[in-house]
C-alpha cells in the first residue's frame, strides 16, 4: 500500500480507504491485466497510440469532453471523432457507466502496476 501512496504523490497519512480501487486491482493482477488488455489492446493492435492517449486522457478528467480535448490539446470535435474510433475499436461505450469502470480500472491499473513491481522486486511480476 505504500507503494500505491507513494506514486500517487499523496503526502501525510496513509490509509486502505484512500486506495481501495488500487487495493482490489492489487489483489487480483491477473484479472487487473486482463482488463487493461481488453481496454487498450485493440488500441494497441491498431497501432492507434494516439487513441490510447486520448483514453487516458478522457478517464483522468471524468470523461469530460470539453476537460480532455483542452488537456491533450485538441479541437472538440477532433476528441469526438477520437471517442468515435475508440468505441468502433474496442467495442466500449464512452456513454456507459459499465464500459467507463473498465477504461478507469485499466488506468489505474496502469498507474499502480509499477510501482507495485518496483516494490516487490520482480520486473515481470504481472506480464
Amino acid at each position: 500500500m505504500l507503494a500505491i501512496a507513494a506514486r500517487s504523490g499523496r503526502r501525510g497519512r496513509v490509509r486502505a480507504d484512500d486506495y481501495l480501487p488500487e487495493l482490489l486491482l492489487a489483489d487480483s493482477p491477473e484479472a487487473s491485466e486482463r482488463i487493461v488488455r481488453r481496454v487498450f489492446g485493440p488500441l494497441e493492435r491498431a497501432e492507434a497510440v494516439d487513441l490510447a492517449d486520448t483514453l487516458r486522457c478522457l478517464a483522468v478528467h471524468g470523461f469530460d469532453s470539453t476537460a480532455a480535448a483542452a488537456a491533450l490539446p485538441v479541437h472538440r470535435n477532433t476528441l469526438l471523432y477520437r471517442m468515435g474510433r475508440i468505441e468502433k475499436l474496442t467495442g466500449l461505450s464512452l456513454k456507459d457507466q459499465r464500459d467507463r469502470t473498465l477504461v478507469l480500472l485499466a488506468v489505474t491499473w496502469e498507474t499502480v502496476a509499477p510501482a507495485l513491481q518496483s516494490a516487490s522486486g520482480w520486473p515481470d511480476a504481472f506480464d
